[in-house]
């Protein structure tokens, strides 16, 4: 089965468990349980007007993105659409809208990020752990190497509703916790994969972010600044570059 197939199916298998998991906590606490019955009692001492009579909201599971960073000029590898998948899943949001209209929102979401390309190989350095790249091997038929962030992102984002639309803006802290880099290799019939599991990475950085939803549907768009590396760079310029992600989400 193709990498491309498996992680289809990966993120069929996770959305379907999410949405299930999201309706058993439902009927399980929300109803008379106690957690249901704290936040109910939060929600109607601080209830002002707008959105609905519930100004104040909590929100588990409530929104799953993805999509793929892009590079900018200056980066010292290519990467192609494609080539650096991002994945981000909620965990737990709280709202607060003073009006139907305007509202802003603090999350915590679970973040896979990764840096991929076809023509430059991810490695690290055994003694320092170091993210570094090096030239594609060569005779080889194809060859895709990447190096992973997994982590946390906290966003603090304002929103604006109008219609069946919502507009929002803000940055996120990321508290990037685990690195590592993998390289996959093709020659003729025989494939070899490479995987290195501790990779040094900044443990904090930020990005800005933005996104247009239609409903329950939205296109997101986020900015990386060069100040603001995951991957530290030693004096080396691998990793200081400006870059910038696409992807789409969907709150569920």
């Amino acid at each position: 089965m193709k990498a491309k197939t498996k992680a289809a199916l990966c993120l069929l298998l996770t959305l379907t468990l999410l949405l299930f998991g999201k309706a058993a906590f439902s009927q399980a606490y929300y109803p008379g349980g106690k957690i249901g019955s704290i936040l109910s009692d939060l929600r109607d001492n601080m209830d002002t007007g707008g959105n609905g009579g519930q100004p104040l909201q909590f929100k588990l599971l409530s929104e799953i993105s993805y999509g793929f960073r892009l590079n900018g000029k200056s980066a010292p590898f290519k990467t192609f659409f494609g080539d650096s998948p991002q994945f981000t899943i909620n965990a737990i949001e709280v709202t607060y809208f003073p009006t139907d209209q305007l509202g802003v929102s603090l999350g915590a979401d679970f973040r896979l990020d990764t840096f991929g390309s076809k023509t430059s190989a991810f490695g690290v350095e055994t003694e320092s752990g170091q993210i570094i790249l090096s030239d594609v091997p060569s005779g080889l038929d194809s060859f895709y190497s990447r190096a992973a962030v997994m982590g946390a992102s906290f966003p603090l984002r304002a929103s604006v509703k109008f219609g069946y639309f919502k507009a929002v803006a803000g940055a996120e802290l990321n508290w990037n916790m685990k690195g590592n880099t993998r390289q996959i290799a093709k020659a003729g019939n025989a494939t070899t994969t490479q995987d290195i599991k501790k990779a040094t990475i900044k443990p904090l950085s930020f990005d800005l972010s933005a996104a247009l939803y239609f409903y329950n549907f939205g296109l997101y768009f986020k900015i990386y600044p060069q100040g603001s590396p995951v991957i530290p760079d030693y004096g080396r310029t691998c990793f200081h570059f400006n870059s910038y992600s696409l992807g789409v989400t969907l709150d569920l």
